[in-house]
């Protein structure tokens, strides 16, 4: 919910998750942008879970200074993972964007429902880069494995024949996974939003997607599912950056 005030101190969004009428987990949002959040076992600054029982959804909304809304399980959690993302920054933690691009942002620029597998391509690229794909891929650090309609295999089994008709499943961490899908024309690939729950999460998709685009020397754009937006984040050879695109909200 919003709570219009003009108080500096205070926060001007609160999101709070609620069981039997108590608060378990709470985030605040401040004017500045900063995000502070609470649950059982901590807080964060002057947020804290209250021992009070909370009023109705009813009861805020008719106090004039608040603005109560009822949003989704994942959009709380989104709240939640943004304000962990703030507190480590202010602490100079581990969770600033090794490339530039904080994950929450990433994520939401697809809109509140978004379809969860954004496609990728490598901008130009033929079935001659997959070569060096292939290649890129047996020098990482990562695990990868070729599926195909006889089951699965290591990298290094791949016969010709199998290529149409084979994923190469690039794990960069255990729960975070990057399918690439051999075609005649061009390196594809695609992400699942939902296991970019993390700023290192974001980080690792975004390591192997530069590796590949300098093996092959293309540039990288991300769509929605079905590669019908525009590009929501691209990254160039020339600048080896990678750039966050319009929302698609």
């Amino acid at each position: 919910m919003t709570w219009a005030h003009d108080l500096p101190e205070e926060p001007v969004e609160l999101y709070a998750e609620i069981d039997a009428g108590f608060e378990v987990r709470k985030v605040d949002v401040f004017g500045d942008g900063s995000m502070t959040r609470a649950d059982a076992a901590s807080g964060s600054g002057a947020t804290w879970l209250s021992l009070a029982r909370m009023p109705s959804f009813e009861e805020i909304a008719q106090d004039p200074e608040f603005l109560p809304v009822r949003i989704t399980a994942e959009e709380f959690e989104r709240a939640w993972a943004r304000a962990g993302d703030s507190a480590a920054a202010a602490r100079g933690g581990s969770a600033t964007a090794r490339h530039g691009i904080a994950w929450s942002a990433f994520v939401e620029a697809f809109g509140e429902r978004p379809l969860v597998l954004p496609d990728g391509v490598f901008v130009g690229s033929t079935s001659a880069d997959w070569d060096s794909v292939t290649a890129a891929l047996e020098r990482s650090r990562w695990d990868v494995v070729v599926r195909g309609n006889d089951g699965s295999r290591a990298l290094s089994d791949i016969r010709e024949g199998l290529m149409r008709l084979s994923t190469i499943k690039v794990r960069p961490r255990p729960d975070v996974m990057l399918n690439f899908f051999f075609d005649d024309e061009a390196v594809l690939f695609d992400i699942d939003l939902r296991e970019i729950t993390d700023q290192d999460a974001f980080d690792q998709i975004l390591d192997v997607i530069e590796t590949l685009g300098r093996a092959v020397e293309k540039d990288c754009v991300i769509t929605d599912e079905g590669g019908r937006s525009a590009p929501v984040l691209t990254w160039t050879r020339a600048s080896g950056r990678f750039r966050l695109g319009p929302s698609l909200r």
